[in-house]
């Protein structure tokens, strides 16, 4: 051993650690765990949010919704709200938002920077429009989702490695929307150095472990991923489309209703209850149960995930649209995502493996989240690709919505069903948590604020209907504003002349503005994030009392600070 040689007891170390790295997944940790049948608006983060009983909800759509979220949030900044709402919800390209923005690592920028600068459609020159300054979260739309998934898939295949569909998305995902912002693909997301340092202290094998956290005061996040069903049954009946939404957080992970759902397989007929609820902390989310929970500090131990459940992994899950198709290609688990959950009352016995994906398949604004909470003040962006139909097209009062009048994730929270390709309505054929007779006023009132040229914005005080399966109880008083995506006539008549001519351009550079497509326009110019981006924080500014008054916050008024 004097000449530098190994001895016989490090050569035995270092055999010991090559096997406990090959064996990195076979090992557990210690989780703290919240049975779901306890869980009805207590939730876990009770003692670390602001207890303003606020939330602001972004829909899916791509980059289009990324975009949105931009200037939405900048809006909610310039008026002093942001730094009081308690929730910040993202689902799908909203998702790819705001984990960008709650996770944004890079501390040489202030959250103005972060949220690019507002102009007045009057400075929104040519010039203004192709401008990105340096530090703002705008760049990412840029990027192009499906070249990134063409050049990992080919770097793959280059190297003799083998991904599958759900890496690939990740990556894609990580690389397009949060890479750029210095947040990391194989970093356990947390919620605070507090809580890293309680979970190391509790499971040494992470004590090396990279952990991100988000920046100081900002909202609790939340993001929004669908339960398909077992992965072993897919593909399912049609009439056995029991989707439920379920939440990933800095803090916990899981479906929080405790439920028995019941699933039935298309080719076989096989049918199979599996029960649900409960969460564990994330770092542990999608690891197999190995006992019970410990009823004296609520704990239980998992098997360590095989992968490591980061901000890229819950953002990648929440926009996985591609599952929606696959789960209906027999055999096609590679294509999918697949975690296990289980109920934390009775672990072992209702662990299943369950197809996962994108969170606007069944929630597409992350509302059945909040309401399972119990908060009061919500206010929905609804950055949808269909346009709300005017009273002129679409009398509410006369007949049912079609496709073409207004998008089907917003009519059936009111149990009112609209039927698309895009939007196949049995998704969400159990999603109404409000009385079918307050969906006609809500309407309404969206047009009439559309038409009056500032902005399809609109507020209702509803109460909840139960919704058993999303875990909604009835009787919830809810203050609820419900803005949707659209060109506001009194912003577009002070644009500059040419930028006006370029939208009403049979080949405008911006196609079908503002409702830019979420399939095929995944990457998106400088000048149509800013256009976009300046039209929502305009629009919100118009309508400033009324998004304070849902959010109740007291603010001085506007601050471009």
């Amino acid at each position: 051993g004097r000449g530098g040689g190994m001895g016989g007891g490090q050569v035995l170390g270092l055999v010991l650690v090559c096997l406990c790295a090959a064996e990195v997944a076979a090992w557990s940790v210690s989780s703290r765990a919240w049975d779901g049948a306890s869980l009805a608006q207590s939730p876990p983060e009770g003692q670390v949010t602001r207890g303003t009983g606020s939330a602001v909800l972004f829909s899916g759509g791509g980059t289009r919704a990324f975009t949105c979220g931009l200037g939405e949030t900048r809006a909610l900044k310039m008026l002093g709200l942001l730094d009081s709402v308690e929730y910040m919800v993202g689902i799908s390209g909203g998702a790819w938002f705001t984990s960008a923005f709650i996770y944004d690592q890079r501390s040489e920028y202030t959250d103005a920077e972060r949220l690019c600068p507002y102009y007045g459609p009057e400075e929104l020159d040519n010039a203004t429009l192709e401008a990105m300054p340096e530090g703002c979260l705008g760049a990412a739309p840029q990027n192009h989702l499906y070249k990134k998934i063409a050049e990992f898939t080919a770097e793959a295949a280059l190297l003799g490695q083998h991904y599958t569909l759900d890496e690939v998305w990740i990556s894609a995902v990580h690389s397009c929307f949060l890479k750029p912002f210095g947040i990391s693909e194989d970093a356990i997301m947390a919620l605070d150095e507090a809580t890293v340092s309680d979970i190391k202290s509790r499971n040494w094998r992470l004590k090396l472990h990279k952990f991100q956290v988000p920046r100081n005061n900002t909202p609790f996040m939340v993001l929004g991923g669908t339960i398909i069903g077992p992965q072993d049954m897919n593909p399912f009946a049609r009439g056995s489309f029991e989707y439920v939404s379920f939440d990933m957080t800095p803090l916990y992970s899981g479906f929080p209703v405790a439920e028995t759902i019941l699933y039935e397989a298309k080719k076989t007929g096989e049918t199979r209850s599996v029960e649900l609820g409960g969460l564990v902390e994330s770092f542990a989310f999608g690891g197999a149960p190995q006992g019970a929970m410990d009823a004296a500090d609520g704990s239980i131990s998992i098997e360590y995930p095989s992968n490591t459940f980061s901000v890229a992994r819950a953002a990648g899950i929440s926009s996985m649209a591609p599952t929606a198709v696959f789960e209906q290609i027999t055999n096609s688990s590679a294509l999918l995502i697949n975690e296990t959950f289980f109920a934390v009352a009775d672990p072992v016995a209702s662990e299943e493996v369950m197809v996962c994906g994108d969170g606007g398949i069944v929630d597409n604004f992350g509302i059945f989240s909040m309401l399972r909470r119990g908060v009061p003040r919500i206010m929905i962006f609804v950055n949808a690709e269909q346009q709300l139909a005017s009273s002129d097209t679409w009398d509410p009062t006369a007949r049912a919505p079609t496709a073409d009048d207004i998008d089907g994730n917003l009519s059936a929270l009111f149990g009112v069903q609209v039927y698309s390709d895009l939007n196949p309505a049995y998704w969400t054929q159990n999603n109404q948590i409000f009385p079918e007779e307050d969906f006609v006023p809500l309407v309404e009132a969206l047009q009439t604020a559309q038409a009056g040229g500032n902005g399809a914005i609109a507020k209702a005080s509803l109460t909840t209907v139960e919704n058993k399966l999303m875990g909604v109880p009835a009787g919830l008083q809810v203050e609820l504003g419900v803005y949707y995506l659209s060109m506001p006539t009194a912003w577009k008549a002070q644009l500059p002349a040419n930028v006006q001519a370029d939208l009403d351009a049979e080949d405008s550079p911006y196609p079908d503005f503002p409702h830019y497509s979420t399939m095929t326009m995944l990457s998106l110019t400088e000048p149509q994030v800013n256009l976009l981006t300046n039209m929502l924080s305009w629009t919100l500014l118009q309508n400033q009392d009324l998004v304070s008054s849902v959010l109740d916050d007291h603010s001085a008024g506007i601050s471009t600070a």
